[in-house]
């Protein structure tokens, strides 16, 4: 697992990261409302329940970063992050887009997630993730590349912003996808004390888009 933590720390770490797509190239709070009912042209694997807290906010950033991601659009995806300046945007971004492109694959949001507090449901309550894939469905675990996670922070100011990148490895990748807890506290920049790990729901936003192919 590879996670961007600070800004100073943070540029480092992307460095790693994209040195790490390369090479696998070979070549304040709000608060929570019940969960939102997503349209009929999505398919969602697991719609969480209220308990967990959940709300709109969660889905609709889920299917921005989406769209960013696919337009490798780093002004979105990052506005309002501790990278969103020329420099530390280019960089950081590149670490997502770079470990998505390298399968080849159409990046598609595979999950979202809340962190579980010790003796306590999760919450979506200050933080949250979105996680990505760019492999064929069954390989996501098989293969160590191609899956991003994102960590969010609500502010009282304005919409959450990505806080934390991760690269998930290992069996989180199983957790990532399916559902169930796994990942890293340490995927969560202001994560509690008392976090055990993160609790994924699977959700998508449909049929992943077919490539076009130059003619």
């Amino acid at each position: 697992m590879v996670n961007v933590r600070s800004r100073r720390l943070g540029l480092a770490a992307v460095g790693v990261l994209l040195a790490l797509a390369a090479a696998c190239s070979g070549g304040g709070k709000q608060p929570a409302t019940m969960a939102a009912t997503p349209s009929p042209a999505e398919s969602v694997a697991a719609t969480p329940t209220p308990t967990y807290r959940i709300d709109g906010t969660v889905y609709d950033v889920a299917r921005r970063a989406e769209d960013a991601i696919r337009a490798h659009d780093a002004g979105v995806l990052l506005a309002g992050s501790k990278w969103d300046s020329d420099i530390d945007r280019g960089l950081a971004a590149g670490s997502v887009f770079n470990m998505l492109a390298v399968t080849g694959g159409v990046p598609r949001l595979v999950s979202v997630g809340c962190p579980q507090p010790f003796n306590n449901v999760p919450s979506c309550l200050d933080v949250f993730v979105v996680a990505f894939s760019s492999l064929p469905p069954g390989l996501e675990d098989r293969d160590m590349r191609g899956m991003v996670v994102l960590a969010y922070q609500r502010r009282a100011d304005g919409p959450p912003v990505v806080a934390t990148i991760a690269l998930p490895q290992g069996n989180d990748r199983r957790a990532v996808v399916d559902g169930g807890k796994g990942g890293s506290c340490l995927w969560l920049e202001s994560a509690s004390v008392s976090c055990t790990g993160i609790v994924f729901y699977p959700y998508t936003t449909g049929p992943v888009p077919t490539p076009t192919v130059p003619g």
